[in-house]
């Protein structure tokens, strides 16, 4: 992840994107945000897609932790009703279409974003969106509807 980095309105970052949101059928740059409020993990980093694409790299091949970290990742969380909930540590765990699928989305400022990984494909999809209101789950299921009927 060579371009990754913390986010700063006072850097200067080449190739840097703004966020929009919809206002009564209007495009509009989405509202500042306080600099303070960055510094969740929610919101405090830019990353390149050739980030993202390290990152996706790093999971499927199980890189930097312990198999034990990994597996405990990829479990659904058990509440203490004794149930199991389809989230494991950030991921969203689930079946669409027969496949397992892992995911993880997350929106800030105008941004959209979702890594989705069917597993027995070996397939990922990365969608990204600088307008609030697109619905990338969306977009990724056709993205994948379309990879499937090219196959």
């Amino acid at each position: 992840m060579k371009t990754a980095r913390v986010a700063s309105d006072a850097d200067i970052v080449q190739n840097r994107v703004d966020g929009y949101r919809m206002s009564k059928g209007r495009i509009l740059k989405q509202e500042w945000v306080s600099s303070t409020f960055k510094k969740t993990a929610d919101g405090c980093f830019h990353l390149s897609l050739d980030d993202l694409l390290a990152w996706e790299r790093g999971v499927r091949t199980r890189a930097l932790l312990k198999p034990e970290s990994w597996s405990q990742i990829f479990t659904p969380v058990i509440l203490k009703s004794g149930k199991a909930h389809p989230y494991g540590f950030a991921w969203e765990i689930g079946q669409k279409s027969g496949q397992t699928v892992h995911s993880h989305d997350g929106s800030f400022q105008g941004f959209e974003a979702i890594l989705t990984r069917y597993i027995e494909e070996e397939l990922t999809i990365i969608a990204l969106a600088n307008l609030a209101e697109v619905d990338l789950e969306q977009v990724t299921q056709q993205i994948v509807e379309f990879i499937r009927q090219e196959q």
